[in-house]
C-alpha cells in the first residue's frame, strides 16, 4: 500500500507539490497505510465480537428469555449512541491528524534546513514553531481520547445497566 501511495504521489503535479507540504506527504503515505491495516483489523473484531454477541444473547435465550430479551435490546441504544458519538469522533480525528501532520512536516523543514537554521542562528523560532505546532498535535490527541473514553463510559455503564435491570 505504502508503494502505491508513493507511486500516486510521483503523479502528482507540480503544482500539488508547491502547495502541500513535504511533511504532509510523508505522514500521510507512512501513516495512512497503517490506518488502513488498523481499520482493516478493527473490522475484523468488530465482526467477531457481534458474532460472539449473539451467539451469547440466542444461548442466553434459551435459558432466561427476559435477561436474552434485554441483552438484545441493549443494542438499540448502543446504535443511538453510536450514531451520536461517531461524527464527534470523525471530527476530532480528522483535527488530531492535520495537526501531527503539521508536526510531522515542521520536522521535516527543520531537518532539511538545519544548516541555514543553524548558520543564521534560528534556533530559537524554529524549537518555538515545533512547540507551537506540538502542542496542538498533543491537545487534539487528548481531545480524542476524551471522546473515546466517554464513549466507552457510557456503552459499560448502558450495558451493565440493562443486565442488573434483568437480575
Amino acid at each position: 500500500l505504502r508503494l502505491a501511495l508513493v507511486e500516486r504521489w510521483h503523479q502528482l503535479s507540480l503544482s500539488y507539490h508547491s502547495d502541500h507540504r513535504t511533511g504532509d506527504s510523508i505522514f500521510r503515505i507512512y501513516q495512512d497505510s497503517a490506518m488502513v491495516t488498523a481499520v482493516i483489523g478493527h473490522l475484523i473484531g468488530i465482526t467477531l465480537a457481534l458474532m460472539s454477541y449473539y451467539t451469547c444473547v440466542a444461548l442466553v435465550s434459551l435459558l432466561s428469555p427476559w435477561i436474552g430479551l434485554i441483552a438484545g435490546v441493549l443494542v438499540i441504544p448502543a446504535l443511538l449512541w453510536a450514531r451520536w458519538a461517531m461524527p464527534r469522533m470523525r471530527v476530532r480525528t480528522l483535527v488530531y491528524r492535520a495537526a501531527t501532520s503539521d508536526v510531522t512536516s515542521t520536522i521535516q523543514e527543520t531537518f532539511s534546513a538545519i544548516k541555514l537554521i543553524k548558520a543564521y542562528s534560528a534556533n530559537d523560532r524554529a524549537e518555538r514553531q515545533m512547540e507551537a505546532d506540538s502542542i496542538v498535535a498533543f491537545n487534539a490527541a487528548y481531545r480524542v481520547r476524551i471522546l473515546i473514553a466517554m464513549v466507552s463510559i457510557v456503552m459499560f455503564t448502558l450495558a451493565a445497566t440493562f443486565m442488573i435491570a434483568g437480575e
